[in-house]
């Protein structure tokens, strides 16, 4: 049996790691944040920063949050549809 979890040594690191690759390595100008609601902070928050810090104005990104057990997602999906987002960071929460 595979496992799909990954280990994270830091909030920081992570989102450092995932900031830079989005924008540095993938050109990234607009950055769309899906994260459970209840995770908001550290790394989140430290994503945020970091892409804020690498000149990602903050209007251009949008942190979505969603509610573990959620089943409709519709108003989600229409904002995201009406993004003019180039980049999709998911923090989701696996059980």
């Amino acid at each position: 049996m595979t496992s799909s979890w990954q280990i994270r040594y830091s909030d920081g690191l992570a989102s450092l790691t995932m900031a830079r690759a989005s924008v540095n390595q993938l050109g990234e100008k607009a950055c769309l944040c899906i994260l459970p609601i209840h995770s908001a902070g550290s790394l989140a928050d430290a994503t945020k920063a970091e892409l804020l810090k690498l000149g990602i104005p903050e209007s251009d990104i949008l942190d979505l949050g969603y509610a573990v057990g959620e089943k409709n997602y519709a108003p989600m999906l229409a904002q995201i549809k009406d993004g003019s987002y180039d980049s999709l960071i998911a923090l989701l929460l696996t059980r």
